[in-house]
């Protein structure tokens, strides 16, 4: 009689996706998102300390009867590894306000370095740390 093999071999798929460095078009793209639209999905454990200052100046401005409308707009300076996959984005964020009344639009432009970014079990980027803002 043949001799049967008792062993059985079942393997399961067990791999996260590969943790990538992110592109200076991807990190542009997530910090666009954020000071767009500042949903807690694109942050790493949703809402953290990062995520509740650009909601607490959002509502600010959205709160003022003197703020008519606002703006950001994200430019990326430079991204870096910062290890396990991770990675360092600087960039300038320019916070264009416009107001009720006779008062001028003004602009401000603050620059942040050491944002990290990581990427989520399904691969999408999300923003870890906001940054530190250079001193002016």
């Amino acid at each position: 009689m043949p001799r049967r093999s008792k062993s059985c071999s079942l393997s399961r798929n067990t791999t996260r996706p590969t943790q990538t460095k992110a592109s200076s078009e991807d990190a542009e793209d997530l910090l666009q998102d954020i000071w767009d639209d500042n949903d807690s999905e694109d942050w790493v454990n949703g809402s953290n300390t990062g995520y509740l200052s650009i909601k607490k100046l959002h509502d600010n401005w959205d709160d003022s009867d003197s703020v008519a409308n606002y703006n950001e707009v994200v430019s990326v300076l430079s991204t870096s590894p910062a290890g396990s996959g991770k990675t360092y984005v600087n960039y300038t964020v320019t916070h264009k306000l416009s107001y009720t009344g006779d008062k001028d639009a003004t602009s401000v432009t603050d620059t942040c370095q050491k944002g990290i970014i990581s990427q989520d079990s399904d691969g999408d980027y999300v923003l870890e740390k906001l940054g530190t803002p250079n001193a002016k």
